[in-house]
């Protein structure tokens, strides 16, 4: 970013506050930082707001899609290589998402939001749902044609069309986090429920990240100027989400929480460094009651009542 883009995000902006889109409170939301968006060539800086009411995180974008399907282009999303690696890593993991749900599924419609390239949708086969699936990114979407016979749309959820009362079970696995307005996500997810249907969804904890990067920050005394964020805080989420406002959204939708945990099994971890933070933040979860969560993931299963 030059020196003057710099400069004009460190000017009092108390004029371009945004409403929580949760909340829809301005009063608590605070400008929180600035990131470049985008991997590779293309970066667009976005301001990052949070939310002191709600505890949520989020970017403004006037155009939300359009810029996750650039960073979908950008990114090697769409790889072989990149596949089987998704594939073998995450294969226990949706296993285990899975159990969460009754048993058995006795031929239940299953909506996957977001389903990349089809793995968790294959794990829900094995367990006896019918599969449905969304992917905006129109790439992955005609990959998973071609490997499956799913049905699969790559049309963004508010354009999908779909009946009323459709699914028993709707999931988002890594994917919630892309929606720029989740309240009115979660709205519409309502409505394509059955009574009593189910809503599972596993999110990144990158708010506990980014607290992580402005307490050290203010820890070394560095500048108050608004600051530029790493990558890792946010990664490519546009919403960032902690327990505290997801259950804020589930109680604004009219779902019960069933379940709301950061701990996880299941996943194949390479690394000996990232596996062990694994290890030891779902140990400090389980002996705190949870009071303490600084896992990886948040994985939230509620009811639509």
């Amino acid at each position: 970013m030059t020196d003057c883009a710099a400069a004009s995000i460190n000017q009092p902006l108390k004029q371009t506050i945004p409403r929580c889109p949760i909340c829809r409170d301005t009063k608590k939301v605070l400008l929180y930082g600035w990131q470049q968006y985008l991997v590779g060539e293309g970066k667009t800086p976005s301001f990052i707001f949070r939310c002191r009411g709600c505890d949520f995180n989020f970017r403004r974008f006037d155009r939300p899609l359009t810029e996750v399907l650039s960073h979908f282009k950008v990114a090697p999303y769409s790889t072989d290589e990149i596949e089987q690696q998704w594939q073998k890593r995450r294969e226990g993991f949706y296993r285990f998402l899975l159990d969460l749900l009754s048993k058995p599924a006795d031929g239940k419609s299953l909506l996957d939001i977001g389903c990349a390239f089809g793995h968790f949708l294959d794990c829900a086969v094995e367990r006896g749902y019918r599969p449905f699936g969304t992917e905006v990114s129109e790439e992955m979407a005609q990959l998973l044609r071609k490997r499956k016979d799913y049905p699969v749309s790559s049309r963004p959820l508010d354009d999908l069309q779909l009946p009323e009362k459709r699914f028993d079970v709707i999931t988002f696995v890594d994917s919630f986090y892309y929606f720029a307005n989740p309240l009115e996500t979660l709205r519409q997810c309502y409505k394509l429920l059955k009574p009593g249907g189910k809503l599972l969804m596993r999110v990144t904890n990158r708010n506990q990240m980014a607290r992580f990067y402005r307490l050290g920050r203010s820890l070394t005394l560095r500048s108050r100027r608004v600051p530029e964020m790493p990558f890792w805080t946010t990664d490519d989420a546009i919403s960032c989400h902690s327990r505290r406002s997801l259950a804020e959204l589930m109680g604004k939708t009219g779902f019960r929480i069933i379940k709301l945990t950061g701990l996880e099994k299941g996943k194949k971890i390479d690394s000996f460094g990232l596996r062990t933070f694994y290890q030891l933040t779902g140990v400090l979860a389980w002996a705190t009651w949870e009071r303490i969560c600084f896992t990886p993931g948040i994985i939230c299963l509620a009811a639509r009542e």
